[in-house]
């Protein structure tokens, strides 16, 4: 009789751990790309809640457990993630604990003057805070600045004269998008 109930608690304890695992790798529910931002210290828990509440995952207690298992409860990183659909599990977890965030891009176009350019920047919605500087005409580059959701308009800004621009490869600030033409 014993092992009879071993032998039932082996192959139950395998047939679990092969659903579990197929539920860790198998496409999540999300339909449609969806970001989520993950608050500076956020617990296990909340960050778990806040990918179901977003429809990325549908098991936030099996999200919990594996990040425990996994060793990345403590390594999950704050900021804006994109997920793209169907994504699982263990991707998203991957993702947050190797802080892969989205970055969200603003373009300054060529023609625009330095007061355009300024106004561009202190009016855009996904940057935080006042922009008080002294620009001169030339000072600020027409490009594509890429940059965290919540990043600083001061911190953040297209600056620099256009000859230290341009010698440097880069504006200040901004990490320079690499066109197509540069990356062959």
């Amino acid at each position: 009789m014993k092992k009879l109930i071993i032998i039932f608690l082996i192959v139950l304890s395998v047939l679990a751990y092969m659903q579990i695992k197929g539920w860790i790798a198998e496409g999540g529910p999300l339909l449609n790309v969806t970001n989520v931002v993950v608050p500076k210290g956020a617990s296990l828990k909340t960050v778990a809640e806040e990918l179901s509440r977003a429809g990325v995952i549908d098991k936030p207690w099996l999200f919990r457990i594996m990040a425990r298992i996994n060793g990345l409860a403590k390594h999950l990183k704050a900021g804006e993630y994109q997920f793209m659909p169907g994504i699982s599990l263990q991707a998203a977890m991957d993702k947050i604990a190797r802080g892969e965030v989205f970055f969200r891009r603003i373009t300054i176009p060529e023609g625009l003057t330095s007061g355009q350019i300024m106004y561009l920047i202190a009016n855009y919605p996904d940057l935080e805070g006042e922009i008080d500087l002294d620009v001169k005409e030339g000072e600020l580059l027409p490009e594509t600045y890429s940059f965290e959701l919540g990043a600083s308009r001061k911190q953040h800004y297209p600056a620099g004269a256009g000859r230290y621009a341009e010698s440097a490869g880069r504006s200040l600030g901004f990490p320079r998008q690499q066109s197509a033409a540069e990356g062959r």
